[in-house]
């Protein structure tokens, strides 16, 4: 016999793998009975589902008899994912795929016409499931969560924004009997309060990503015994809520007792103060995500602890925080030099000083400077001049810095050649016929007077904007 037919199954498993398409899989499937076997369910672990031609033949062999098949394909899917066909997802198409008893993972994103009956009904028997994204789906009803919870007891991720519809005990039920889950997304929800997050702290005692968007009856009362007993947290999203304050740290001393932190999210939250992000660098010392776009009261002192921080933070979002200043800024930059993302925007009190400062951080990707009406022309060129050609920089929002002009943005188009989104919406030296042509067409949600003012460079659009300056008289003065 070949040396290949001598091996066990498993590692002819972990060989076929490496040939991620597909049709080269299905060439060897008149080999043999064992590989036959061992191909098909790699094929059938994850159904391609990226057209409506691959849907309706996949449709098609989950309408057939079990006694009409060579394989039982049901039990070989382990990963279901409807996005790429969101559009003609139907409740009808979902039920086909009742009986599969060894799905680990469901797929739902922007499926805007399944109902809660397809979805619940999927879920019978599904025992092994370990995560579920309904992202984009409406009205998520109790009867999902009610299925979640009796059929998917290893359950470890649940991502099932707007959840207005599912009532408190459903979601108190479900964070009762899926103990093992890991990462929740539950936005926009009055019913959960802090009864249900105190159900949840108790329970699920594995919980590394926490995402309560927009759920405005959690206090600082059940968020105490979060921070105080899930130490384990990764990442906690508590945004858009004016229920929370510097108390939800309260239980908690000033040393490393969060350091496994990495990701923070407060925006909009008005009475998150100063104080309350001193500690948590204190508490998480290796944050490297800080949203805290909208907490009005946040000042220099806030920048001043999250300096702090040093090499750990890569990604901070200051937007509307306008109390912040250059000194704020300059001590920030100057302890911080990893950072890759940073959004002031409507900052106002910001100047070049800060544009200046930007410019040494060499990993800088993306800038967000969007309303910060003292921006000049000399700051961009001083940014542009520091840090040289071939620059690293990404995405760059400047709307609404009305004091600028052509020449110093063509020089920073040519200085970042890896420049891929440009805002520029507002700038008055850019509202022009020949250059607007080269700008996104604006959202149709905009009113008239929003979408004469659009003016956003994005992929070619930004080339095209360049090669067009390079032509342009006086772009250069």
């Amino acid at each position: 016999k070949p040396t290949i037919r001598l091996l066990p199954p498993e590692l002819l498993s972990i060989i076929f793998s490496f040939l991620s398409d597909k049709t080269s899989l299905a060439k060897y499937l008149t080999v043999c009975k064992q590989w036959a076997d061992i191909l098909i369910a790699l094929i059938w672990f994850r159904p391609k589902l990226k057209s409506p031609e691959s849907l309706q033949k996949i449709g098609h062999i989950m309408d057939l008899n079990q006694s009409s098949t060579f394989w039982n394909y049901k039990p070989l899917i382990r990963r279901l994912n409807l996005c790429f066909i969101s559009k003609f997802a139907v409740d009808d198409l979902l039920l086909k795929f009742i009986d599969c008893p060894n799905l680990e993972r469901l797929t739902l994103v922007n499926c805007i016409y399944l109902t809660p009956f397809s979805i619940s009904s999927v879920l019978v028997n599904c025992s092994k499931l370990q995560s579920i994204d309904m992202t984009g789906v409406p009205h998520i009803s109790d009867s999902i969560f009610d299925a979640l919870a009796t059929n998917c007891p290893k359950l470890q991720g649940l991502y099932a924004p707007e959840t207005a519809e599912v009532s408190k005990d459903s979601i108190i039920n479900l964070f009762k009997k899926c103990i093992l889950l890991k990462r929740i997304k539950l936005t926009e929800s009055n019913n959960i309060n802090d009864e249900t997050v105190d159900v949840l702290t108790e329970n699920c005692k594995f919980l590394v990503e926490i995402d309560f968007h927009g759920c405005l009856k959690i206090t600082n009362n059940s968020l105490m015994h979060v921070f105080q007993k899930m130490t384990q947290l990764r990442e906690i999203r508590l945004s858009k809520n004016s229920n929370i304050s510097d108390n939800m740290l309260k239980l908690l001393q000033d040393k490393p007792c969060l350091d496994r932190l990495r990701i923070i999210d407060f925006t909009a939250c008005t009475y998150i103060t100063d104080r309350v992000i001193e500690k948590f660098v204190k508490c998480a010392p290796r944050l490297r995500n800080v949203i805290l776009s909208k907490c009005i009261s946040i000042t220099d002192k806030s920048l001043k602890s999250l300096s702090n921080l040093r090499k750990s933070l890569h990604y901070l979002h200051l937007g509307h925080c306008s109390n912040i200043t250059d000194y704020g800024i300059t001590t920030l930059i100057k302890n911080c030099h990893r950072l890759q993302y940073i959004d002031l925007a409507c900052c106002s009190q910001l100047t070049d000083v800060t544009v200046k400062e930007l410019a040494t951080l060499r990993r800088l990707r993306r800038i967000g400077l969007v309303k910060c009406y003292q921006i000049t022309n000399e700051g961009i060129l001083e940014l542009v001049r520091i840090r040289g050609n071939d620059d690293t920089l990404e995405r760059v929002h400047l709307s609404y810095c009305q004091n600028l002009t052509i020449p110093p943005i063509f020089q920073l188009l040519i200085s970042c050649p890896k420049l891929a989104h440009l805002s520029l919406t507002g700038i008055v030296a850019f509202l022009r016929n020949d250059i607007r042509k080269f700008c996104r067409e604006a959202p149709s949600s905009f009113t008239e007077q929003q979408k004469k003012l659009f003016c956003v460079f994005s992929g070619n659009g930004v080339r095209q904007l360049r090669d067009f300056l390079k032509n342009l008289p006086n772009s250069m003065t």
